[in-house]
Order: structure tokens, then sequence, then C-alpha cells
């Protein structure tokens, strides 16, 4: 009687197993599907900003994360504005009233993107632009997900 229940808790658990592997393979499988364009989606951008060779930030503070782009991709030169973020917001909403996009990156606080996003209009979705895997896994962000600034949970600043 006891080899019978020591063996169907074996089946029970090589079962149960099973269905993990199974659900863990093909989970893994359907993200490296969603995974693989989006990488070589940052492999062009990369490219690209190479071929440019330079990058125009503007950032109220953190500056420092620039020592961190130099040495990850030292062809590329970072151009960095930086100022209060009325005076980048001002400078943002200017150069869009003469049709130029100068900026790449734009770092502000929340206050100014409400201004650009809910009033100006000028963001594009971020939701395209996150691809790498280490981004995507929101595991790694605060609170387990991706916290956005407008109501859509897709435009504006990822916070």
């Amino acid at each position: 009687m006891q080899l019978q229940k020591d063996q169907s808790r074996v089946g029970g658990f090589l079962l149960a197993t099973g269905i993990i592997f199974f659900a863990t393979f093909q989970r893994s499988t359907v993200i490296a599907a969603e995974i693989a364009p989006r990488q070589s989606q940052w492999a062009a951008t990369l490219e690209a900003a190479k071929r440019e060779g330079k990058v125009n930030i503007y950032m109220y503070r953190y500056g420092k994360v620039l020592d961190v782009f130099r040495s990850d991709h030292p062809e590329i030169r970072p151009y960095l504005l930086t100022g209060t973020g009325a005076q980048i917001t001002t400078k943002i909403l200017a150069e869009r009233r003469a049709g130029r996009y100068i900026a790449d990156v734009v770092g502000l606080g929340s206050s100014n993107y409400r201004i650009l996003h809910q009033q100006a209009k000028i963001l594009d979705p971020i939701q395209p632009a996150l691809t790498l895997p280490e981004v995507l896994d929101v595991s790694r962000w605060y609170g387990g997900k991706h916290r956005y600034l407008d109501p859509r949970a897709s435009l504006s600043s990822l916070i």
C-alpha cells in the first residue's frame, strides 16, 4: 500500500514537473519570439546612432548616466543640453514650433512631461522604444510593472 502511494506521488510530481517545464518552455519561446525583433530594432538604432556619431540628450540633472553611456558606446558622442525642467521644456516647445526634432532623449520631471504630453501633445509613445529584454522585464521595475504618467499607460514618461 505504501509503495503505491509513493509511486502515485512520484507520478504526480513528474506530471507537475512536466507541466511546469512545458509551460515555462512555451513562455520562454513566446518571449524569445517577441524579443528577437526588438533586439534587431535596438541594433538598428545603435547603428544609426553610430553613423550619425552623436545623440542629443536633453536632461535635467543625472548627467552622470552619460559616463556609463560613453563607456558602453564610445563611438557615439552624447551632446548634453542641461537646464531647469522649465528651460528644457521651453526649448523643446520652441524647436517643435519651428518644425525641428532635435532631442533624441529627454529626461525631465513629471510636471514638465505633463506639459509636453497633455498641453502640447508632442510626445511619441514610449512603448515601441522599449527594446531590450532587461527593460521589457517588468519584474526588474519597482512594483513589478512599468509606470507611466498618462492614463492610457503608453505615452509620456516611463517613471
